[in-house]
C-alpha cells in the first residue's frame, strides 16, 4: 500500500506539469472541401512532431502537451494530396504554440491568418512589424549620420546597378560630374575633400 501511495505522490508533479502545459489550437480554416486536411508540425525534445486533422465544418483542432513555447507551422492541404506532395508553395503559417487556447483565423489563406488568444503570437506579430527592413535602414542611416541622399531598391547585392558597376563592398563611392560622367571612385579620407 505504501508503494502505491509513494508512486502516486511521485507522479503528481509530472501529471500536474503535463496538464499545465497543454495547448489547444483551433484553426478556423473556412473550407468545406471534404478532402481538406490541416497539419501541425513542430519539434519537441529534439524530435519532429507532425499532427494531422481532417477539416470538419470548416475547422481543425490540435492539442497536445509541450514543455515550453514551441515554434510550429500550420499547413493546409486543400486537395487531400498529402503533406509531402504540397511543396514549397503550400498554404502555411509559422507560429508559436504555448500553454492554453489559441485560435487561428485565416484571411483568404492560412499564411495570412490572424492568431488570437495567444500572447506570444500577438507579441511576435508586433515585433516583426517593428523591425521591417525599410525602417531598419532608415534608422541606421540616421544613427550613422549619413545625411546625404540615399537610394535603395532593397535588392541588396542583386541590384542592377551593383552588377553594372561591379560593386563588391560597402562603403563604395563614385564621384560623378554634372554631365553624369564618373570622374573618380572609392575615394577615402583627404581624397574626398580634393575632388
Amino acid at each position: 500500500m505504501k508503494k502505491i501511495v509513494l508512486t502516486a505522490l511521485a507522479a503528481m508533479p509530472i501529471t500536474a506539469f503535463a496538464q499545465g502545459s497543454q495547448f489547444n489550437l483551433k484553426a478556423q480554416i473556412g473550407t468545406e472541401n471534404k478532402s481538406a486536411m490541416a497539419y501541425l508540425s513542430y519539434r519537441l525534445a529534439g524530435k519532429a512532431v507532425l499532427n494531422s486533422a481532417i477539416v470538419t465544418d470548416g475547422a481543425s483542432r490540435f492539442n497536445g502537451a509541450i514543455t515550453s513555447t514551441v515554434k510550429a507551422q500550420v499547413v493546409l492541404n486543400y486537395g487531400g494530396v498529402g503533406i509531402k506532395k504540397l511543396g514549397r508553395g503550400a498554404d502555411a503559417l509559422t507560429m508559436y504554440l504555448e500553454k492554453g487556447n489559441i485560435v487561428l483565423t485565416p484571411k483568404a489563406s492560412v499564411k495570412n491568418a490572424v492568431i488570437t488568444d495567444s500572447k506570444i503570437n500577438t507579441e511576435n506579430v508586433a515585433y516583426t512589424k517593428s523591425i521591417s527592413v525599410p525602417e531598419q535602414i532608415m534608422a541606421a542611416i540616421k544613427a550613422d549620420g549619413l545625411d546625404w541622399t540615399q537610394v535603395s531598391d532593397l535588392k541588396f547585392w542583386n541590384n542592377d546597378v551593383v552588377k553594372q558597376y561591379r560593386i563588391h563592398s560597402i562603403p563604395q563611392n563614385f564621384l560623378i560630374d554634372p554631365s553624369g560622367k564618373i570622374v573618380s571612385k572609392n575615394l577615402r579620407g583627404e581624397a574626398l575633400n580634393q575632388n
